[in-house]
């Protein structure tokens, strides 16, 4: 296997870590984000084993980082389309074949950049929203909540979250997505995304719930054929691969605010990847 190499982005705003197989000739590309954690330590974790699969991966923090705005609030959609450019910019990768990778927030950062842009080939999105939230500030009183995304310089119509006393977050977010008016203005519009996309989710949930808004997302969907909702029943929010053992820790003991057992996580992690490398290898590597 070839040595990964590592390249450290500081430029037009980003901030991000490329890894590539040593070597010549052209290569896929992946975005790989993060979720509501912030920085870029989860997307490290993943675009380094990507990249050993044969990808050059960007690994993209979009907030909580040096020059980076402090919470999820209003990013620029146009970040990641720069982050995009670079990508296709890059001497070793082609740039008709780049995928994004985004779990939670990042996964509803995935399907917006998807929807609004069409240079990518292929999207997974895992533990997704169907909407845009509100900002990180859910329980902020001190001032009017704000769109968690911006594009040509304005705030996204986006779902408020209204605090309910006893409730869990996904209960909370649950009831929210029964006001329909204000679901159907803050919707992604996943209609406009020609790509192939593929949606994982935990039947129990207890962030969000992922399971409601996937499904969401593939009854919206122009052409049905082309995408995938895999959905693991007993599992909860944490359905994507982790790899730190502090992550693993973590989510092992908030099991209650996260959903889902050990077992079942667990076994969803390890499909997951599997599965993702293999929507992969189908849509950017041309494998059977």
């Amino acid at each position: 296997m070839s040595a990964i190499v590592k390249q450290d982005i500081r430029q037009d705003g980003l901030v991000a870590e490329f890894y590539i197989p040593q070597g010549g000739g052209a290569l896929p590309g992946l975005l790989v984000l993060g979720g509501s954690e912030g920085g870029i330590s989860y997307a490290r974790q993943l675009g380094r084993r990507l990249a050993a699969h044969g990808y050059g991966t960007l690994c993209l923090a979009y907030f909580k980082a040096e020059g980076l705005p402090r919470i999820l609030e209003e990013i620029p959609l146009e970040y990641f389309q720069r982050a995009i450019q670079w990508l296709g910019d890059h001497p070793r990768i082609d740039s008709s074949r780049i995928g994004v990778f985004g779990p939670s927030k990042g996964a509803e950062a995935a399907l917006l950049i998807a929807s609004h842009f069409e240079s990518l080939a292929c999207v997974v999105a895992a533990a997704p929203s169907s909407v845009v939230w509100q900002s990180q500030n859910y329980f902020a009183r001190q001032r009017a909540a704000r769109s968690s995304w911006t594009r040509d310089g304005a705030g996204l119509p986006f779902l408020a979250v209204t605090p309910l006393r006893g409730r869990s977050v996904a209960e909370m977010c649950g009831a929210c997505l029964d006001r329909t008016d204000d679901v159907e203005r803050a919707q992604i519009p996943v209609e406009r995304i020609k790509a192939p996309v593929l949606l994982f989710s935990g039947g129990v949930d207890r962030l969000w719930p992922s399971r409601r808004m996937a499904e969401d997302v593939v009854a919206r969907m122009a052409e049905p054929q082309q995408y995938q909702h895999i959905c693991y029943p007993d599992a909860g929010h944490l359905v994507f691969p982790l790899f730190s053992k502090r992550s693993l820790i973590l989510g092992a003991l908030f099991g209650w605010y996260f959903g889902g057992t050990g077992k079942a996580d667990g076994a969803a992690r390890k499909d997951c990847l599997r599965e993702t490398l293999a929507f992969f290898e189908r849509h950017l590597l041309g494998a059977d």
